[in-house]
């Protein structure tokens, strides 16, 4: 993939979280690529993750954490080489059982196509509800 469509980059990452191995997942990264997630340190998940080892493991604490049950984009807007888009979902915290509902806006910025930057913002105030997360 190039930079010249960016939004088929975050599709492929798109599609590979609901059904690819970690490798498929991590490799829609460049090699410096960078997670900033919003949340507390009670969110295993949260934080500014950079590069490919803490990669794999934000794509190991994840899932280990949280199982997604459903997730939708509501909307997308792309500008250049950079993604912007917001939807819905629900999951669970595997250690409560706790269930949530949550709204999201995600920025992307493409590079070489790959996925350069994720800045995600998150409902953290749904995830308190399912505490504990670990």
């Amino acid at each position: 993939m190039t930079d010249d469509n960016p939004k088929a980059v975050v599709d492929r990452f798109l599609s590979l979280i609901a059904s690819g191995s970690r490798d498929d997942i991590v490799a829609c990264f460049t090699e410096d690529g960078v997670i900033d997630m919003a949340g507390t340190p009670d969110f295993p998940w949260a934080g500014h993750w950079q590069g490919r080892a803490k990669l794999e493991e934000y794509f190991t604490v994840m899932p280990a954490a949280l199982e997604m049950m459903d997730h939708q984009m509501t909307s997308c807007t792309v500008e250049g080489n950079r993604v912007a888009m917001t939807g819905t979902e629900h999951g669970r915290s595997r250690a409560s059982g706790k269930d949530y509902h949550a709204k999201w806006a995600w920025v992307f910025h493409i590079r070489d196509g790959a996925i350069e930057f994720w800045d995600a913002y998150e409902d953290t105030q749904a995830f308190e509800h399912c505490a504990p997360w670990k």
